[in-house]
């Protein structure tokens, strides 16, 4: 019986998004993301949000953006309860490097804040512990 091998799959989704980013981009789309499952079948799973930018670049309309907004976020940092209260797209420097927040990442329990590179654009996930820089780089 044939199966969809790993490497296959992963060539077919990078043609795939390759093919369609720029139709994404010319409906006012961001950049989506492809997720791949392959054995006895292939699957893929596109998604992709609205692009309306916010302060630092940080697109509001984006998933983490959004459950920022409504819910906003505390958790508790070295055993005191904290709350981040910066606005999305307050820079701040973590290792040397500049990033933008750009919201919680709700289903990521150990890194649910996101920030973005202002150098490269990336992606990068934080734990908890930023809260208390970002609120001091908000004031």
């Amino acid at each position: 019986m044939a199966t969809v091998e790993r490497d296959k799959a992963t060539e077919i989704t990078a043609e795939i998004k390759a093919a369609i980013e720029d139709i994404f981009r010319k409906h006012g789309m961001a950049e989506p993301t492809c997720r791949t499952g392959y054995g006895d079948v292939y699957q893929l799973k596109i998604e992709s949000s609205p692009v309306e930018l916010g302060a630092g670049g940080v697109n509001l309309k984006s998933q983490e953006a959004q459950y920022y907004t409504k819910f906003g976020f505390g958790d508790v940092v070295s055993g005191k309860a904290v709350t981040l209260t910066a606005p999305l797209g307050t820079t701040f420097e973590s290792r040397g490097e500049t990033y933008v927040f750009g919201g919680i990442a709700a289903k990521r329990r150990k890194y649910p804040i996101v920030g973005i590179n202002v150098d490269t654009g990336t992606t990068t996930l934080f734990t908890s512990a930023v809260i208390e820089r970002l609120n001091a780089a908000a004031k």
